[in-house]
């Protein structure tokens, strides 16, 4: 059963399964898209309307929202946030009526809100405060959960027009679409966006669709893009201009000037590229170029951080952050795994220019090499890695927090880059240290656990009166297999503090319970230190302490494998392994075949004890019938005892046997893939 609980605990978490029953969380302020386990929003026709009190607004006036189920049909919760039409930007305020709390998503106000608990509502009305001045067409989204698993997204009220501009028909304006962003990124798929109407409300739903020609992106029309500056002089906002797949959608390829006029860092396959980021020595600057693959219908940021271990922590950092079409340039630095702009964020920076469109966002920028009144910005006179990260941007030109999975986590050059110099750097730094603690872990908890636990609860029958070295043999198996785990942990323990530079907690993104992992180590490394202190104080066999001892004894022991493999799931996922997410699946392998190992043996425990019983009543109706002796009787017993032993002992050590090689079989399967990855 506990393998079992295990087995099923490791599949659900295996997923990104995250709901919020008090309300929408500000991380999803930007897609508005639940965290429901990879659930995706319904297309159908939306059962709710958003409709306002009037359909024009003045600057401060306060507009009611109702938000309600059309024939009766009940909703359990939402999110809902004005934005100015064509616009990702939050606009206004709301009330918090009750029910209802207000969401912060980056300004310190009321830009959302949301449910407080999830009973099921047919109505909802809210107060919308416009801004103090215009900002043009605004239009009220909402986020609609019906269940768990269904819900709609992108639902839109009309649109509401400022009394001081021309109206326009609402027919003739088209909402705002609000895209799912946790799609990933595929270059011969894009997301195309559909309309559905229920009577007054609209909803702006997005699906994968097969296209023959890109679509274009709305924010890529800003007029206040600033057009991109080539290095030899022109203008030419494509200055790494990318080829086009089957599909007509852009791909970013490898650019043909690396190592001849540019250096180079990039993640590429087959001439198709995650990122790319270039440089050139321009006098007193370093002329940067980046350019990545990001989520369409959606603000991103990219950034590159200067880095002498390979590590974060201590690193300038140097962002370009993109709202609406418009992209800034910012410098900040990483303090641990806090990043933190710098009071005048524009120091050292010239140039800055920017762009996103297809799906590839672009940003270049001249950075100063030394900027001696600015301690935190790296003097890039020096030799560095270079570290590349992305993720979601949020209004007033924030960055989310990226990821720490192995697609989403910031990622370093291999080598010390020399920007001086025309180097080309295509591969990614590994961390060793990292390996080698995985490797321990996991000859201690699949191998070693996995033989130990299975003698000391099975065989001790077995060799009943056999015995290695003065001791039983189940007891001397059972306890090397335990002293081997013991000195793997310690060791290993050791190791990823040495590598972390002492106790390092896993930064927040992503798979939010990755960050479990360091805590249940330390817990996981506490519990495998009491065990073996407590058999110091084993009580004789026969006192009545005895079964508290092993009860205790047992207990720890089985906390200790279950926390065990758990952490070790979450510490394959986590993205300096580089671990291909198949180990996961081994290790699921793992604990259901130990389930029916379990099983199998708890069988045959259960036929023996029946065989056993029926052996002692034939002894006691032999005796009855025969009026032997007790000592007769007594050697009848042992023998009859002593068959049964013989009997089941082959099966139960072919059982064995099979078990040790399976569980080296998964052990080296999975210290291959943490190894050669």
């Amino acid at each position: 059963m506990l393998w079992g609980f295990v087995a099923l605990l490791i599949v659900a978490l295996n997923r990104d399964v995250c709901g919020y029953g008090t309300g929408a969380p500000a991380m999803t302020c930007g897609d508005m898209m639940p965290q429901h386990g990879g659930n995706r929003p319904l297309t159908t026709a939306v059962p709710y309307t958003l409709s306002l009190s009037k359909q024009t607004y003045r600057p401060g006036e306060t507009i009611i929202v109702s938000l309600q189920g059309v024939q009766q049909t009940t909703f359990r919760g939402y999110l809902i946030q004005a934005r100015p039409v064509g616009r990702a930007a939050l606009v206004g305020a709301f009330s918090i009526p009750q029910g209802s709390q207000t969401v912060t998503c980056g300004f310190g106000g009321s830009e959302g809100v949301t449910h407080t608990e999830r009973s099921d509502k047919q109505r909802v009305t809210l107060h919308w405060t416009a801004p103090t001045s215009s900002v043009g067409s605004v239009v009220i989204l909402a986020t609609v959960v019906h269940s768990y698993n269904n819900f709609w997204l992108g639902v839109s009220s009309p649109v509401l027009n400022p009394e001081t501009a021309t109206q326009a028909p609402v027919a003739a304006r088209t909402p705002a679409p609000v895209a799912p962003t946790r799609f990933p990124f595929r270059p011969d798929t894009t997301l195309a966006p559909t309309q559905q109407t229920t009577q007054r409300t609209n909803i702006v739903t997005l699906r994968p669709q097969w296209t023959k020609r890109p679509l274009p992106i709305p924010i890529t029309n800003n007029p206040r893009i600033a057009p991109a500056v080539d290095p030899r002089g022109d203008t030419d906002v494509d200055f790494n201009p990318p080829s086009q797949g089957a599909t007509g959608i852009n791909l970013l390829r490898t650019d043909p000037n690396c190592g001849k006029t540019k250096g180079c860092y990039m993640k590429c396959r087959n001439h198709q590229c995650k990122f790319i980021v270039t440089w050139q020595s321009k006098g007193n600057d370093i002329h940067f170029e980046m350019a990545s693959v990001v989520p369409p219908q959606r603000d991103n940021w990219i950034a590159i951080g200067f880095s002498g271990d390979t590590k974060m922590g201590g690193d300038s950092v140097v962002e370009c952050v993109a709202e609406s079409g418009l992209v800034q340039v910012f410098n900040s630095y990483n303090e641990g795994f806090s990043n933190k702009r710098l009071q005048n964020p524009k120091v050292g920076i010239t140039g800055e220019s920017g762009s996103v469109r297809d799906g590839i966002m672009r940003c270049q920028f001249n950075r100063a090499m030394v900027v001696p009144s600015v301690p935190q910005l790296s003097n890039l006179n020096q030799d560095w890695h270079l570290m590349f990260a992305d993720g979601a941007a949020r209004p007033g030109f924030q960055k989310a927090m990226h990821g720490t999975t192995k697609d989403t986590m910031p990622v370093a050059s291999s080598l010390k880059i020399d920007f001086q110099n025309f180097q080309v750097v295509d591969k990614a730094a590994s961390y060793p240290l990292v390996k080698v603690h995985a490797c321990f872990m996991l000859l201690a908890w699949v191998f070693f656990t996995g033989v130990g636990i299975i003698t000391a609860r099975y065989y001790k029958s077995v060799w009943e009166y056999s015995t290695l070295l003065g001791l039983r043999i189940w007891f001397q198996i059972h306890r090397a297999c335990m002293v081997a785990a013991f000195a793997l942990t310690i060791i290993g323990f050791i190791i990823i503090f040495v590598e972390a530079g002492g106790y390092s907690q896993v930064c927040i993104g992503g798979h939010g319970y990755l960050k479990a992992h360091p805590v249940l180590g330390i817990i996981v490394t506490i519990l495998v230190i009491i065990n073996p202190i407590m058999s110091l104080f084993r009580p004789p066999p026969a006192t009545t302490r005895r079964p508290i001892f092993n009860w205790s004894h047992w207990a720890v022991g089985m906390l200790a494998h279950l926390l065990a493999v758990l952490t070790i799931c979450f510490g394959i996922q986590l993205g300096k392994s580089s671990t291909p997410n198949s180990a996961v699946y081994v290790m699921v392998g793992c604990v259901l075949y130990q389930v029916l190992l379990g099983v199998t043996l708890e069988v045959l425990k259960f036929i023996e004890k029946r065989k056993l019983e029926k052996a002692k009543m034939e002894t006691l109706e032999m005796k009855s019938s025969s009026g032997s002796s007790g000592s007769l009787s007594n050697g009848t017993s042992r023998k009859a005892s002593t068959a049964m032993i013989l009997i089941e002992s082959p099966i139960r050590k072919i059982l064995l046997l099979v078990h040790v090689v399976v569980m080296f079989a998964f052990t080296l399967a999975l210290i291959l893939l943490v190894a050669m990855n």
